[in-house]
Order: structure tokens, then C-alpha cells, then sequence
């Protein structure tokens, strides 16, 4: 058996870094832009969809019109055919980050994969388990014929931990969990070696109670059908039929494509994307729980005159303001 080795062993990834997180429709994006017109920041992408080109209005990627003077990095760079991984987005985030802090400016990571920010926060070391393409056919043929669920319910038998915060519709991650435990007899939750948060990483979250975060996720849903969701997904869709790809594993790009071709109602496709999503916000609390120390959570729109994170930005950056 592998076990985890002493936390101390592994360097965890030194500040300055401010990271804003949270459930899904919270406004993390929004609290990124107020606080760049008082900061000299960068922002970086911690959302593992938004990595992704031409997949834009369901994954909630930030618009050009919404970008106001922050440079932003890691988002909307993948092509749609490539499936980005957890360990790729830690490279490429240690090297805008190390990239930003260079130039003497604060990085400022947003976004919700939790997985993601742990990772590159705690310096996960993760177990080298070679791709097993035959592993994965099967899983894959599993979720054709059964569903998501019932892979998802396996890795719950043997990985409390890990079913608990890999949402079900996240069959890739399902199966690589799987494929790990198939490989070594060990839990992949088991495997990861992490180390302690580095020094000056601040990490604020947003919450609220949750009638509003379902309020929240319901308007943003709307919104994104108004906004043309339903030709995004046809124009995807004609261009990518592969329907494994990892981007359709996005809440909502298989419901529309089963809308579209006549399976299920409107109203009943809005419906079960809203569900999906409000079911998604509450397990992202798996990743950031609200007992979390090394979180300071606060229930206001971060950076406004009703909120105390500037407190927090005084102390931990201090030499980012900008001079008005």
C-alpha cells in the first residue's frame, strides 16, 4: 500500500496570492473586478471548465464586457477536442502565478473546482498511474448503458471521500478515481500527498444562505438561455460530436443536446439544469467547508464598504494599491 508521507516534506506554493472561492452564481468573478480597480492584480482561472474555447455561456466564462482593467489568464485557452487535467492546470497555473508575481503584481485565483485549488495550493503530489485505455472504454460503455450514477455509486463503495466531492456528472474524474483504486487497491483520496497552505495566501470565500444561492443559480440559468445557450451548444455540437469529451461533462450541454433532439420539453430541460446546478453548488461545500480556519468567509459582496475583506487585504497586501 502507498501511504501518505509527511506533510512537511512537500513545499506548498508561496504567496503573495489572494484566492476568491465559492459556490457556482455567487459573484466571485464580479468581487475579482471590483477589487482590481483598487489593486494592481491579475486574475487567474480556477474553473476547470472555463478553460475551455467556443464553451463559453454555460460554463459562466467572464465576457470581454465584464473584464474591466485585470488581465486575465487560464481562461477560454483549450480547444474543445483537448481534455484538460487536473495535473496541466497546476503546471500552468504555478507558471502565471510565479509570471505575475514577477512583474510585482498580486495573482488572484477565482473559481469554484475545488480539486483544482487544493491541488495547487497543498502541492498535491499525486500518485503516477499510467492511462488505461481499456479501464476507461469499459467505465465509458458503463455510463452509456446505465448512467453516471452507477459508476459514481461504485467509487462511493470504495472512496467515501473522493465520491463525496467529484460530482457524478464529472464521469472523467469518476473513472480516474476508479482507475487509480484499480491500479494500486488504494483510495485515490488516500494517495494524495499534501502539504500546509504557504505563507501570505489569503483565501476569501463567499456564501450565502442558500434560498439566495438558488435564486442565484435560477436568474444565471435564464440569463444564459437568453443570452444563447441553445445555439452555443448547436454550434458545439455540429463541431464536436464526441460526446466523451470533457466539456459536455459541463452541467447542461447534454441536457440541451437532449432537448435538441426532441427528448425532453423546455421547461423540463430548465428545470433540470437549475436542479443539477443548485445539487452541484451544495457539494462544492465538500471542498470548501465553512469550518475551514484557513478560509475567511464572509456573507457580503467581498471588497464594498459592507464587507471586512479590505481589513484582510491591508494586512496580507498592502504594497498592491493602486493611487487614485
Amino acid at each position: 500500500m502507498i501511504s501518505r508521507t509527511d506533510n512537511d516534506s512537500i513545499l506548498p506554493l508561496q504567496g503573495p496570492l489572494l484566492c476568491i472561492v465559492g459556490p457556482t452564481a455567487i459573484g466571485k468573478n464580479r468581487a475579482a473586478s471590483i477589487l482590481s480597480k483598487s489593486l494592481a492584480v491579475e486574475i487567474v482561472n480556477a474553473d476547470s471548465r472555463q478553460v475551455y474555447k467556443e464553451v463559453l455561456i454555460g460554463t459562466g466564462s467572464p465576457r470581454q464586457s465584464n473584464i474591466y482593467t485585470p488581465q486575465h489568464h487560464l481562461y477560454n485557452f483549450i480547444p474543445p477536442e483537448l481534455n484538460y487535467n487536473l495535473q496541466s492546470f497546476t503546471n500552468d497555473a504555478r507558471g502565471v502565478i510565479n509570471a505575475i508575481q514577477q512583474k510585482k503584481k498580486l495573482p488572484v485565483l477565482v473559481g469554484g473546482t475545488g480539486q483544482y485549488i487544493w491541488a495547487l495550493l497543498e502541492n498535491w503530489q499525486i500518485p503516477e498511474v499510467a492511462p488505461d485505455e481499456d479501464f476507461r472504454s469499459h467505465y465509458l460503455n458503463r455510463v452509456n448503458k446505465e448512467g453516471p450514477q452507477a459508476i459514481h455509486a461504485e467509487l462511493q463503495k470504495i472512496d467515501q471521500i473522493s465520491s463525496s466531492k467529484i460530482h457524478m456528472n464529472n464521469v472523467r474524474r469518476v473513472i480516474r478515481a476508479l482507475e487509480v483504486y484499480h491500479a494500486t487497491g488504494t483510495p485515490f483520496s488516500s494517495l494524495v500527498r499534501k502539504s500546509k497552505l504557504g505563507n501570505k495566501v489569503l483565501i476569501i470565500g463567499m456564501n450565502a444562505v442558500t434560498t439566495v444561492i438558488q435564486a442565484n443559480i435560477e436568474r444565471r440559468i435564464e440569463s444564459m438561455f437568453k443570452d444563447g445557450w441553445l445555439d452555443e451548444v448547436k454550434n458545439l455540437f455540429s463541431k464536436y460530436p464526441d460526446l466523451s469529451l470533457n466539456f459536455y461533462s459541463s452541467i447542461g450541454y447534454l441536457e440541451i443536446i437532449d432537448y435538441l433532439a426532441g427528448n425532453i420539453s423546455f421547461e423540463e430541460t430548465l428545470t433540470k439544469i437549475q436542479k443539477k446546478t443548485i445539487s452541484f453548488a451544495k457539494k462544492q461545500y465538500n471542498w470548501f467547508s465553512l469550518h475551514d480556519s484557513r478560509i475567511h468567509w464572509t456573507s457580503e459582496l467581498p471588497f464594498t464598504s459592507l464587507d471586512t475583506s479590505w481589513d484582510l487585504i491591508n494586512s496580507y497586501f498592502p504594497q498592491y494599491k493602486i493611487n487614485h
